[in-house]
């Protein structure tokens, strides 16, 4: 179908159900994830139940994200039914993974270029009930409220936006990717150190003068462009956020972790082998080096952990690198390009061996989890059970929700230690 004919089809559609609204009058999220069932197991309805406790937990987080969120994959119908932006056409942005499927939804026909990798990221939701059943159920947060929340906003935005880039291959869709693991990463960052409030921006922003905005304004930012901005203006917006690179708050949330828990010449020995291996620009390593590992030290300096403490961070700090390392290896641009983990075989070990991964890891971590299906990384997202084993992105998608939310609670766990300071 055209650009001209699917655009008239959405005024048609906009005029009978009204514009934030598709098919039978349902909320656009509800029907994009429905189409998705269908489009990957054939089945007519995306898993109602959980679906009902992710609105639930997301009301908690902020009464606007289910509304918000809505909105944003009403956005993403729109765009596809005006064929995309100007200069951004549907399908046009080469993203370069592996997976080449192409298949259409039954949502107006969208094309979906990337069905697994499009699909898979309906893991990153699970983060969103799991921190919500903690902060309900399980041990007390450490982290003021307001980085709760914004977490559940903050993985909530990133499941949505990775989705619409593998889904629509446009620059918009890659926009909506990067950005919000850039806030979710500033945000870990930020809440770990909030105790820390003789921190300088070099510490707290990354940056040698402040930032315009705090992670937590621009989680909330993300919430307020799907409420009130058309899809054709998201991309400037977004662009126009002073959010940090996400390796460098990345870098920054992991110099403070081996800062609180190793002496500081494995630290300074530790640092560059992991600015290499993951590819930190120079700059950014220069400023840790050079600017942020100086003054954290300093911060710091006070901090006098028992051996008890010391080891159970260490053993958190470890299970977490270890998920995030292990979802790296799937996600054929980061860590390695190697050709081999392309192989169809190599990836159906990789699949076996993630729920073994993740049992070794938990057995490390103090943390506590509510779904056992997420950390074995079975019925999680529509057609897993075939995309798992044979695309390794996905499997990145699937490890890096893990893995994200194990990180999340281990800042939560260096803002404890370091209200001891």
């Amino acid at each position: 179908m055209g650009s001209k004919k699917r655009f008239i089809a959405f005024l048609l559609t906009a005029v009978l159900f009204g514009i934030t609204k598709t098919v039978d009058g349902a909320d656009a999220m509800v029907t994009m994830l429905d189409a998705m069932e269908v489009m990957m197991t054939g089945q007519p309805l995306y898993d109602r139940e959980y679906l009902a406790e992710l609105f639930r937990c997301m009301d908690t987080f902020d009464h606007r994200l289910v509304t918000s969120q809505n909105n944003a994959w009403q956005g993403m119908i729109d765009y596809w039914l005006a064929g995309g932006g100007v200069d951004d056409v549907w399908g046009e942005y080469e993203p370069g993974y592996y997976e080449r499927n192409v298949t259409t939804t039954d949502v107006f026909n969208m094309t979906i270029y990337e069905p697994c990798n499009y699909a898979s990221n309906m893991a990153t939701y699970h983060p969103v009930t799991e921190i919500c059943y903690r902060r309900d159920l399980g041990s007390p947060f450490t982290l003021p409220l307001d980085y709760i929340n914004a977490a559940g906003t903050a993985f909530s935005e990133l499941s949505m936006g990775s989705s619409f880039m593998h889904g629509s291959h446009t620059e918009l869709g890659h926009q909506l990717d990067t950005k919000p693991i850039a806030v979710l990463a500033y945000l870990i960052h930020q809440g770990s150190l909030s105790s820390l409030t003789e921190a300088s921006s070099v510490v707290k922003d990354l940056s040698y003068t402040p930032r315009s905005m705090s992670a937590l304004q621009l989680a909330d930012e993300f919430v307020n462009q799907y409420m009130t901005k058309p899809v054709n203006e998201w991309y400037a917006f977004t662009q126009s956020l002073d959010i940090p690179d996400y390796y460098l708050s990345f870098a920054g949330i992991f110099s403070t972790a081996v800062t609180v828990g190793l002496p500081p010449e494995i630290v300074d020995q530790l640092i560059p082998f992991l600015a290499n291996a993951f590819g930190l620009p120079d700059e950014f390593l220069a400023f840790i080096q050079d600017d942020y590992l100086p003054e954290m030290r300093n911060l710091t300096s006070n901090l006098d952990l028992g051996i008890i403490e010391e080891t159970k961070f260490l053993e958190n700090l470890i299970g977490t690198t270890s998920k995030l390392i292990y979802a790296f290896i799937w996600q054929e641009h980061v860590l390695t390009d190697n050709p081999q983990f392309l192989d169809p075989e190599v990836n159906a070990l990789g699949w076996q061996y993630l729920p073994i991964v993740n049992a070794w890891a938990n057995s490390l971590n103090s943390f506590e989890y509510f779904e056992p299906d997420f950390q074995n990384g079975t019925n999680i997202y529509p057609g897993d059970e075939w995309c798992n084993p044979t695309w390794p992105h996905a499997k990145w998608h699937l490890e890096s929700a893990i893995g994200l939310l194990d990180l999340f609670y281990l800042g939560d766990e260096v803002n404890r230690l370091l209200s001891q300071v």
